[in-house]
């Protein structure tokens, strides 16, 4: 079988005291790392709906106002993988953040920004 590049998107969401909300994933590719909620488009979906729909899908918030940052290319030779991912951030919400997920994350969690940068999100929302 050929090898793929894939896409993903991950989202920055700050709440209004400018904390971001990250999760210590389990289960799956950076096993307790901690990260930003995020996954694949869908076919034909437009990757601002893929920041909605992930978020909404993993958190249960509702978020809007999405900024593009940026992107990274990653290779990950252990798993063979590799993955070219768009970054937003989105400053709108609804709602409080639930593990809609728990056989992927161990939970979310606000992060004041000194903090999140420690975990290796250095630059990206400053």
């Amino acid at each position: 079988m050929d090898k793929v590049v894939r896409a993903g998107v991950a989202v920055f969401v700050l709440n209004k005291k400018d904390e971001l909300l990250l999760g210590k994933r389990c289960g799956s590719l950076a096993c307790g790392v901690y990260a930003l909620p995020g996954g694949k488009p869908e076919y034909g979906e437009d990757p601002i709906d893929t920041a909605k729909r992930e978020v909404l899908e993993e958190t249960g918030l509702c978020i809007w106002g999405l900024e593009q940052l940026g992107w990274v290319n990653n290779y990950f030779p252990e798993e063979d993988e590799h993955w070219i991912t768009l970054f937003y951030v989105a400053r709108g919400i609804v709602g409080n953040p639930k593990n809609l997920e728990p056989d992927k994350n161990e939970g979310w969690a606000w992060c004041q920004l000194p903090h999140a940068k420690a975990t290796g999100l250095v630059g990206l929302v400053s």
